[in-house]
C-alpha cells in the first residue's frame, strides 16, 4: 500500500505539467461536446439577459435589453468579456466554449498556486480534485458570471501571493480586480479583506505596489459609475440589482434555501418601472428590505442565521423547477460533503497540520463570503467560485497526510522532493 500511494506521489511529481495539460484538454474536449449537445438552448431568464446585454453592447453599442433604455440591471462583467466573441460572430455554443476556457483557466491557475505553496504533487492533486467537483464544470455551461470570477479570482489570488511583485505587477492585478468587481459586485468586500490581509503578513517597505493595485480598481470601477451617473444622474454602484436581491432575501416569506415571491417581486419591479427609474426602483427594495428587517428583528436574525448555514448545503430549491433533480442533489452531497468535511478534519488537526498564512486566508474568505450573502440570500452557485479556495486547502491537506505517513514509514520519499 505504502509503494503504492508513493508510486503515485513520484509520477505526478515527474509528469505534473504533462499530467495538467491533459485535464485542460479533456476539459475543453468535454466543455465542447456539452455546448454542442445544448446547442441554442438558454435554460435560464438570467443567462438570457446576460446575451442580449453581450449582443446589445456589439450591436447597439449599448448595455441595454432588447429595445429599452440604457440599463445598469446586471453587473457588466459577463457580457463583456462575451462581446469580442459576439462582435466575430460567435452564437451561444461558442460562448459556453469561452466559459468552458475560463474554467479551465480556473484549474490551471489552481494548479499554479497549490503547486507553488505545497508541491507539484497536490497542485495534480487540486485540479483532478476540481474534475470530480462536477457543480463547477455545470455553472461553466450556463450563462452566469460565477466561471468568469472564479478565473478572475484565482487570478488575483495567484498575483498578490507571489514572493515579489513590481509596481507593474501590482497595477495588472488591480486592474482585474476591478473587472471582477464588475463581474460580481460582492467580491469588492473580499477584495479588502484580501488587501488588508496582504498589508499585514507581507509588510509591503513601498507604498507604490498597493497604491497601485487600488488605482487599477479604481480605473475599471470608476470608468462604469461614471457611466452609469451619466446614463441615470444618479450614483449606481455597478448595478441596480442588488435591492431586489435584498428584498427576495428579506419578507414574510423568505426561506433558507429559496427566495421566496421572486417572480411577484419581478413583476412589482416592471409594474415600478412605469413611473421610476432603475436606481429608484433600486432604492425602493432596498428600503423594503429594511424597513421589514427593523420591524422584524428576531426573525430576521434567525433568517439570517439560516441562510448563513444555508451557505453549505448541497442543495437549493431553484425557481426554474425543470433544472431541479434528485440525481443533481446527490451528486452535490457527495462531492461537496467531502469537501467540507475534509476541512473541518483539516482545522481540527491544525495543531499536528500547522496551517499555512494561505490556508487562513481562505478560511477566512470563505466564512467572510458566507456571511455576506446571507445578507442577501445564499445559492450554491454563489459559493462556486470559493469552492476552489476549500479545494486548495482539502489538495494541501491530503498531501501532508500522505506525506506524513509515508515518511514515518519509509525513508525513500525525499526522492519524490
Amino acid at each position: 500500500m505504502k509503494d503504492y500511494f508513493l508510486s503515485i506521489i513520484l509520477f505526478a511529481e515527474r509528469h505534473d505539467r504533462a499530467i495538467i495539460a491533459l485535464i485542460l484538454v479533456m476539459v475543453m474536449f468535454a466543455g465542447t461536446v456539452y455546448s454542442i449537445h445544448l446547442g441554442d438552448r438558454l435554460r435560464f431568464a438570467d443567462e438570457i439577459e446576460y446575451n442580449l446585454l453581450a449582443n446589445n453592447l456589439v450591436k447597439e453599442h449599448q448595455f441595454r435589453l432588447g429595445w429599452d433604455e440604457p440599463t445598469a440591471c446586471r453587473a457588466p462583467g459577463l457580457p463583456f468579456a462575451m462581446a469580442p466573441m459576439v462582435w466575430f460572430g460567435a452564437g451561444i455554443v461558442h460562448l459556453r466554449i469561452l466559459n468552458f476556457l475560463f474554467f479551465a483557466i480556473s484549474i490551471f491557475l489552481t494548479y499554479r498556486i497549490v503547486k507553488r505553496q505545497s508541491s507539484r504533487f497536490s497542485g495534480v492533486l487540486a485540479a483532478v480534485i476540481v474534475l470530480c467537483y462536477p457543480v463547477l464544470f455545470y455553472t461553466a455551461g450556463t450563462f452566469y458570471p460565477e466561471t468568469l470570477a472564479s478565473t478572475l479570482f484565482l487570478m488575483v489570488v495567484y498575483l498578490l501571493l507571489g514572493s515579489e511583485i513590481s509596481a507593474w505587477r501590482f497595477l495588472v492585478t488591480g486592474l482585474i480586480a476591478g473587472f471582477l468587481v464588475l463581474a460580481s459586485p460582492l467580491f469588492a468586500p473580499i477584495l479588502v479583506i484580501l488587501a488588508i490581509w496582504y498589508w499585514i503578513s507581507k509588510k509591503p517597505r513601498k507604498l507604490i505596489g498597493p497604491l497601485l493595485f487600488g488605482l487599477g480598481i479604481f480605473l475599471v470601477v470608476g470608468a462604469w459609475t461614471v457611466r452609469n451617473y451619466s446614463v441615470f444622474d444618479s450614483f449606481v454602484f455597478i448595478s441596480t440589482r442588488s435591492g431586489y436581491t435584498l428584498r427576495i432575501g428579506n419578507n414574510a416569506d423568505t426561506t433558507p434555501s429559496s427566495c421566496a415571491n421572486d417572480i411577484a417581486y419581478m413583476q412589482e419591479a416592471t409594474e415600478l418601472a412605469k413611473t421610476m427609474s432603475e436606481p429608484q426602483i433600486d432604492k425602493y427594495f432596498k428600503a423594503k428590505a429594511v424597513e421589514y428587517i427593523l420591524n422584524n428583528k428576531a426573525q430576521s436574525a434567525k433568517m439570517y442565521f439560516l441562510k448563513f448555514l444555508n451557505y453549505f448545503n448541497y442543495r437549493n430549491e431553484l425557481s426554474t423547477k425543470s433544472e431541479s433533480s434528485t440525481l443533481r442533489d446527490l451528486i452535490m452531497l457527495f462531492t461537496y460533503g467531502p469537501l467540507l468535511l475534509l476541512l473541518i478534519i483539516r482545522l481540527i488537526l491544525s495543531k499536528r497540520y500547522n496551517l499555512l498564512s494561505m490556508e487562513k486566508l481562505f478560511v477566512l474568505l470563505y466564512v467572510s463570503h458566507a456571511m455576506l450573502t446571507a445578507v442577501f440570500l445564499t445559492r450554491i452557485r454563489y459559493r462556486v467560485s470559493f469552492d476552489f479556495l476549500i479545494i486548495i486547502i482539502v489538495a494541501i491537506f491530503i498531501n501532508s497526510v500522505l506525506r506524513d505517513w509515508l515518511q514515518r514509514n519509509s525513508h525513500r520519499l525525499n526522492t519524490a522532493q
